[in-house]
């Protein structure tokens, strides 16, 4: 066995053992009135977990080549919002404290090309689709919405809804198709404007939402990665589409999207900052700060199939880091990605912190 399937095996089990020493859920008690005051601790606080996004979170290549069904899309593996048993996944955690929580992804299926319609069985209230960017995100609310009218179990007026969202990543993979880079800052107005309307539309359409969203990490860092392996630069060089920006040779054009990502990034924290500045005591735009600086360890976080999507390894180890910046006060929200950070067992005093 070599050494990095050692490791996973070693992260597997410890993640096991992480979240069964959570404590155990609290009492029920009375449905909060504030966003603010949200417990993930107290049974029922959240009880719908949904995700918007794209194939990062719909779980596109989870398992690499050690199935046939190659072009698979994970989705009750996705450390953003899958709901298989035994997993290690945000809703997962969630589940420990609340075991009616609803909305996670489970199973897997072929690749959700944005457009296409939706699996709601296995889907559930995972709305990302392969491919998918900030101009998808409207259509992805308006499955979301269409499923939870259809769901007898929701309480749209009074359940607690957690949604979250990382987007971008296809918004600057194509870019590169162009004969002439486009600006900057209009790449970031038309994101922002997408991301912007989005967001204003859930807070009128969703009652009682806590809006997560993880900034953009740069997706150029791939390139180097896959230099330490003959498959992975192989596979870039043959298949360069996924993001042709990233596995381009040329270091203009992978700096060039990261300077977008990066303003992406500035236009999420407006965004946020203009939310916060109009406080409600139904809705909260948060954002978990860690990604915008996260740092690819090495190649057993990326997909054995395409080196480009997460790993099953990865998607375990971010579900673990999101977790934890939500139960973390924004002052001492850590700002990287940390693999071998343990999952924290938040007690009854704590929050999804919206501050």
């Amino acid at each position: 066995m070599n050494g990095w399937v050692v490791l996973f095996s070693l992260v597997l089990v410890g993640g096991f053992i992480a979240v069964g020493a959570l404590q155990r859920p609290a009492a029920p008690r009375t449905n909060p009135i504030d966003v603010s005051h949200i417990a993930p601790t107290v049974g029922q606080d959240i009880k719908v977990v949904m995700a918007m996004g794209d194939s990062m979170t719909a779980g596109f290549a989870i398992m690499g080549r050690s199935t046939i069904s190659l072009l698979d899309e994970w989705r009750g593996l996705s450390g953003f919002v899958g709901g298989d048993p035994g997993a290690i996944t945000l809703p997962n955690f969630f589940q420990h404290y609340s075991p009616d929580v609803i909305g996670a992804s489970v199973g897997a299926h072929f690749l959700e090309w944005a457009g296409w319609d939706h699996h709601p069985e296995q889907d559930r209230l995972n709305a990302a689709q392969s491919n998918a960017g900030a101009i998808d995100l409207q259509s992805q609310l308006d499955y979301l919405l269409a499923q939870i009218a259809a769901n007898p179990k929701i309480d749209m007026a009074n359940d607690w809804k957690f949604l979250n969202l990382i987007i971008g990543a296809n918004d600057v993979c194509g870019l590169c198709f162009n004969k002439e880079l486009p600006p900057i800052s209009s790449v970031g107005d038309y994101y922002e404007r997408n991301l912007r309307n989005v967001i204003q539309m859930a807070s009128l359409k969703i009652p009682r939402l806590f809006f997560n969203i993880l900034p953009m990490f740069n997706v150029s860092q791939v390139y180097w990665i896959s230099q330490s392996s003959s498959y992975c630069a192989n596979v870039h060089n043959v298949f360069p589409f996924e993001c042709i920006c990233a596995f381009d040779s040329n270091q203009q054009k992978r700096t060039y999207i990261d300077s977008i990502l990066v303003e992406f990034n500035k236009r999420i924290y407006k965004i946020a900052a203009d939310w916060k500045a109009r406080p409600s005591q139904t809705f909260a735009v948060q954002i978990q700060p860690f990604t915008a600086n996260l740092i690819i360890p090495d190649t057993s976080y990326l997909s054995t199939l395409d080196c480009f999507h997460p790993s099953l390894l990865a998607h375990q180890k971010f579900a673990i880091s999101i977790w934890n910046s939500l139960v973390t006060p924004w002052a001492k929200k850590k700002q990287f990605f940390n693999p071998n950070d343990a999952l924290l067992c938040p007690d009854a005093n704590t929050l999804l912190y919206t501050d």
